[in-house]
């Protein structure tokens, strides 16, 4: 349980980085971040939920497929990164 909620924490506040108190924050600026990442962590874990509900049924010879498209996602990634890399 503490691994799952290190990998939403980090999810969540990598990519919705709302709610997050900069410099001296006050009493009611901490609340509002502690709702915040509340909120996220109850959405992720709900994604993540539905996610795992919707692919249950999956068969086996499907996997494959998946793989595939994340082996290209992240080939596209690098070719990204590379052609707009200053030289």
């Amino acid at each position: 349980m503490v691994k799952l909620l290190l990998f939403l924490s980090l999810i969540a506040c990598l990519f919705a980085p709302w709610g997050m108190a900069l410099g001296q924050p006050t009493a009611g600026e901490l609340g509002i971040g502690i709702a915040s990442y509340l909120a996220k962590l109850v959405l992720a874990g709900l994604l993540l939920a539905g996610f795992e509900t919707s692919i249950a049924k999956m068969r086996v010879f499907r996997v494959g497929e998946f793989l595939a498209a994340a082996l290209l996602f992240g080939l596209i990634a690098v070719i990204f990164l590379f052609v707009t890399k200053e030289l």
